[in-house]
């Protein structure tokens, strides 16, 4: 059922049904929300417009994610979301948000002496300076990475290197 109201600036929308999410819109003349109105329950009459996407995901995630991990399944959340978000900019309804899977996605390992050993071993000799650093002092990746050449980061004329940018908790 839709209401259409005047208000200062344009004619106020309020489309509601059952089963449905509310639509709500300003549009600058009654006829324009008219013809609107008539648009989006045709919409919904022919069946073209979602009903509850969030509890289309959840049976969704528990008919069919249920063997896979929370990693897993939020990634496919991410692809419903954003499925579903093209289909609303298409209709002119405001972007679905359905929370994240909680995850924890931190994987640490921490090699034995002998490993690090034999990997620093593994480097062209030219290297293995470069990837002792990096095995003691332990910089961020993008740190090392960006390290520049000269005097502020990798010296050859010096035979050092110096990390500028550190983070300090």
């Amino acid at each position: 059922m839709a209401t259409i109201t005047k208000r200062k600036s344009g004619w106020s929308v309020q489309i509601r049904r059952k089963g449905y999410q509310p639509e709500y819109r300003t549009l600058p003349t009654k006829a324009a929300a008219e013809k609107w109105v008539r648009e989006r329950e045709s919409e919904i009459d022919r069946g073209m417009l979602l009903r509850e996407p969030k509890q289309a995901w959840e049976h969704f995630r528990r008919a069919y994610l249920t063997g896979h991990d929370p990693a897993a399944q939020d990634r496919y959340r991410a692809v419903f979301q954003a499925a579903i978000n093209v289909h609303h900019e298409l209709h002119d309804l405001s972007p679905l948000r359905i929370k994240a899977i909680p995850f924890n996605n931190e994987r640490v390992h921490f090699l034995s002496k002998e490993d690090r050993d034999r990997l620093i071993k593994a480097y062209s000799p030219h290297v293995q300076p470069i990837i002792t650093m990096l095995a003691f002092h332990g910089p961020r990746i993008q740190t090392a990475l960006q390290m520049p050449w000269g005097v502020n980061g990798a010296d050859i004329v010096r035979e050092s290197i110096r990390l500028n940018h550190t983070k300090i908790r």
